[in-house]
């Protein structure tokens, strides 16, 4: 059989789906309704932490699903929408003068086992395969902690994330890190994955693939 007659069985039989709602959606990664949600983030909205997109509606069905079913194939497919957004004037939108490597806010090792792949990381790649620069795996999540509900303030969620990541590696020097993660509510998170960086004296620069709208209240945990 001719490939591309293979590809057409193939995608009658399997048809794309949307990753937030699953319906059928062609070649599209988002349904139109679904992506008609869609809201791209101001940079530097919360705490100094630029962002992709706003946590909520579609992108906020689909990171829960992708967290929680797991499923890696959508959330390397939402990237992939990241970067039809996002990755050609990304360099001009954050003015990443200065910064010489991406580092992310790593899952616990249990939690990571549990889920098959962590998204922060496979963000980060991203973002250095954007930026052509080198992504640095030296943090260490310490504590498997229940995940975090999204209608905890600031200070709860401070005091549950205090000390929970550590450096694992401290022969290297960069001046300055983009330190990334999946999802930013309060920057409580972001903070304490900071710190340890801050601390061997590397500036920190900080950036979600979504964040949350504090003013929305929200039972979801992340």
């Amino acid at each position: 059989m001719a490939p591309i007659y293979a590809n057409l069985l193939f995608s009658s039989l399997f048809p794309s789906r949307c990753i937030s709602c699953d319906a059928i959606c062609g070649d599209l990664i988002f349904c139109d309704f679904c992506n008609s949600t869609i809201r791209v983030s101001a940079h530097a909205a919360a705490g100094g932490v630029s962002s992709g997109f706003h946590y909520a509606a579609a992108i906020r069905n689909a990171m829960l699903r992708i967290k929680f079913t797991p499923c890696e194939q959508s959330g390397r497919s939402l990237l992939r929408y990241w970067q039809q957004h996002h990755s050609e004037n990304f360099t001009a939108a954050l003015h990443p003068q200065g910064i010489s490597a991406v580092c992310f806010v790593p899952l616990h090792w249990r939690r990571r086992l549990t889920r098959g792949f962590d998204l922060s990381s496979l963000f980060a790649r991203a973002l250095g395969r954007a930026l052509q620069l080198p992504v640095l795996d030296v943090l260490q999540c310490t504590r498997f902690d229940p995940p975090l509900s999204l209608a905890l303030s600031k200070q709860d969620r401070l005091l549950r994330t205090q000390n929970r990541y550590r450096l694992t590696d401290s022969s290297f020097s960069p001046a300055e890190v983009l330190l990334v993660d999946d999802i930013c509510t309060t920057g409580a998170t972001l903070d304490s994955a900071a710190i340890p960086l801050l601390e061997h004296g590397i500036r920190v620069r900080k950036y979600a693939l979504a964040q949350a709208l504090i003013k929305e209240k929200s039972h979801d945990t992340i």
